[in-house]
């Protein structure tokens, strides 16, 4: 405990909940894997573990979706190599309770804590996340208000203080001249073969590692290249006439898919496409999946993946804040930064600067443990302690 002028002022350093944040790492697999497997021709991350396949109905939130769907083949691919084990042994994860943050930023949060306050909220007559967004009430403000209080409840990992952050790919830009597509860098400098498969293989290595690539694209490439039996090819060329309106996550690729798998007229020039899966439920498409052509121009110039997740950890003691009235009184309130709660908070006046006694019978506990108005004793030392519910003391 310290002391500032006649009474105890305890501050921490406020770490500010921030969410994932994109990273520089370019073609940089995490550093503790294997880099040097060898690759496959054809890859799909649904052939090693079970991958949610879900709906965002008529909601803008095909990047909150895709990102959680990214979260949870990490989370799961992550696990076959004997990691994450203090997350449940099937995740799913929350789309709704990042909604707010935007496309660089997500929250970790299990699905059924967030249905845990859906169900509150709404009496038990809507108690699915599936339910909500099929009805379209995600943008009940109230609700919105609950649904932000789970993100402090519910996290479960933390890195220096902010979430965690996403991983950028490899970026590979194209336009389509006289029939020809044309590679480029971020800088617009000119792709050789060798340099474009490079930055392939660097991405195909994260998704064996890693699970999912969250990618945009335009979905009025899916309109020209839906053959008869309904299966969904994507292939957009047209960058001028083209917009990216549509977040998915791709989920393996297979080299030898033919280019006559397209329909003719919007037919690419070379075989290869990478596996993707959709937001719009599992009627869409092959239980969700489909194809998109390599020589899409949209699809590798946007790609990431999730970088890291660590496991929450509440090391941080609770803030106090002491403020004196203009009607002399003292205002006190405790808060905790990482949401585990204020447990106990207690205070004592004394005669002389000494540290009282924490077994003193002279401490007298707060009623309510955020908040507390005493009268001022400007002829002694005023002393406060707190504990959150992880043990953090101040």
């Amino acid at each position: 405990m310290k002391k500032r002028n006649k009474f105890i002022v305890f501050l921490i350093v406020v770490i500010i909940l921030t969410g994932i944040q994109i990273s520089n790492k370019m073609n940089n697999v995490v550093a503790d894997d294997n880099n040097n497997d060898e690759i496959p021709s054809k890859y799909n991350i649904r052939d090693y573990i079970d991958l949610t396949v879900k709906n965002q109905y008529q909601n803008d939130l095909c990047i909150p979706t895709s990102n959680s769907t990214a979260i949870e083949s990490y989370v799961k691919m992550r696990k076959l190599k004997g990691e994450l084990n203090f997350i449940t042994e099937n995740p799913v994860f929350s789309i709704i309770a990042a909604r707010q943050i935007g496309s660089s930023y997500i929250y970790v949060i299990p699905i059924e804590n967030t249905e845990e306050v859906i169900s509150e909220f709404y009496n038990g007559e809507i108690t699915t996340e599936d339910e909500l967004l099929r009805q379209q009430k995600v943008g009940d403000m109230d609700l919105d208000f609950e649904l932000k209080k789970i993100q402090s409840k519910y996290q479960l990992i933390r890195e220096d203080g902010r979430i965690g952050s996403l991983y950028s790919l490899g970026e590979i830009n194209k336009s389509l001249q006289d029939n020809r597509m044309v590679y480029t860098d971020g800088s617009g400098k000119i792709l050789s073969e060798e340099e474009i498969n490079n930055i392939r293989n660097a991405n195909k290595r994260y998704i064996m590692n890693n699970g999912a690539i969250q990618t945009s694209i335009s979905t009025q490439g899916f309109a020209i290249t839906e053959n008869e039996v309904g299966d969904k090819f994507q292939v957009c060329k047209a960058t001028n006439e083209d917009i990216i309106n549509h977040g998915v996550v791709v989920i393996g690729w297979d080299d030898n898919f033919s280019r006559m798998n397209f329909p003719e007229d919007n037919r690419p020039n070379s075989d290869g496409a990478y596996i993707a899966q959709n937001s719009w439920g599992k009627s869409w498409g092959d239980d969700g999946m489909f194809y998109i052509s390599y020589e899409d121009v949209h699809v590798e110039s946007n790609m990431h993946g999730i970088y890291k997740i660590q496991e929450y950890e509440d090391v941080e003691a609770p803030k106090i804040e002491c403020i004196k009235n203009n009607d002399g009184k003292y205002s006190i309130r405790i808060s905790d930064s990482y949401g585990s709660g204020v447990k106990k908070s207690k205070y004592v006046w004394t005669k002389h600067n000494i540290e009282p006694s924490m077994e003193s019978d002279d401490w007298e506990e707060f009623e309510d443990s955020n908040y507390k108005e005493i009268e001022d004793k400007s002829d002694k030392y005023l002393w406060i302690y707190a504990v959150d519910n992880a043990g953090n003391e101040v």
